[in-house]
């Protein structure tokens, strides 16, 4: 992971996979003011070659890789809230 680029309102990451196999995918943290609160938006673009879209078909990616996200939102939420 390497962080590419820093903006106020933006974070982009260069994420290298290398299981289950080699891949590479952008990440961003975007902020938007939403009145006295802030949306955070998180996105992964990269290529969906036919290994991942076979993948796709017998795993559940949310089930798969959605607790992580749940966790770094979460831990993230603690951080900007100073908890």
């Amino acid at each position: 992971m390497e962080i590419k680029e820093r903006l106020p309102d933006q974070v982009t990451i260069d994420l290298h996979f290398i299981q289950p196999w080699v891949s590479r995918c952008i990440t961003r943290f975007r902020a938007t003011p939403e009145g006295e609160a802030t949306r955070l938006t998180w996105t992964m673009d990269g290529p969906n070659t036919f290994m991942g879209k076979l993948f796709g078909l017998f795993v559940n990616m949310d089930r798969m890789i959605g607790r992580d996200f749940e966790k770094g939102l979460a831990a993230l939420t603690t951080l900007a809230e100073g908890r």
